[in-house]
């Protein structure tokens, strides 16, 4: 991630014409080193006997969150979860979301 962010003074979304023009506006990179790419953050489910079987790539360092009925802020850690993860039936009504979250 490159960023040149500028800080300063300016409240809420500043004209152009409002920021001073002797801040730099570019970046200038000559290159850029990759030490070890990995995929995405995904996923991957297969069904085993009325289960659901969550697992990701082993090359991935990360932990499972759970989360319950809709799509908001309200993430949980599952403690002790483990690669592959076997999610039993939902208790209660509602769906259930699942997401890998890198440390």
């Amino acid at each position: 991630l490159m960023n040149v962010a500028v800080g300063g003074n300016y409240l809420g979304n500043p004209s152009t014409t409002a920021i001073n023009a002797s801040l730099p506006g570019q970046m200038l990179v000559d290159y850029v080193r990759v030490y070890n790419l990995t995929g995405p953050l995904q996923l991957s489910t297969a069904r085993s006997k009325g289960k659901i079987v969550l697992s990701w790539p082993t090359n991935i360092v990360g932990h499972l969150q759970s989360q319950t009925n809709s799509l908001g802020a309200n993430w949980s850690d599952l403690a002790g979860s483990t690669n592959p993860f076997v999610a039993g039936p939902a208790s209660g009504a509602g769906d259930v979301y699942y997401r890998l979250v890198s440390p």
